[in-house]
């Protein structure tokens, strides 16, 4: 009994205090990815507006991915968005 009492408690010390990471929907991963690569080709043109001023548009990606999809797929658009900066 002292064994599974044991075991048990691991369990509950596993499911408490594990990183709990999403599960990536394939098509979510394809927008992000896609979107990366747009934030990265906007980013290489950036817009100049005055005396070393330039208006950079790729982030704007980052920030829509973040709003329809979360964080997650947020970071691995600003990955492929930041490669550009």
């Amino acid at each position: 009994m002292c064994h599974n009492h044991r075991q048990l408690t691991q369990a509950n010390f596993q499911r408490d205090f594990s990183l709990h990471l999403p599960a990536f929907q394939t098509a979510h991963l394809r927008l992000a990815i896609i979107l990366g690569v747009f934030g990265l080709v906007l980013n290489l043109f950036p817009i100049p507006l005055f005396a070393n001023v330039q208006l950079i548009l790729g982030n704007v990606a980052v920030v829509i991915v973040a709003i329809l999809l979360g964080p997650w797929y947020a970071l691995i658009t600003a990955l492929f968005t930041a490669t550009g900066s």
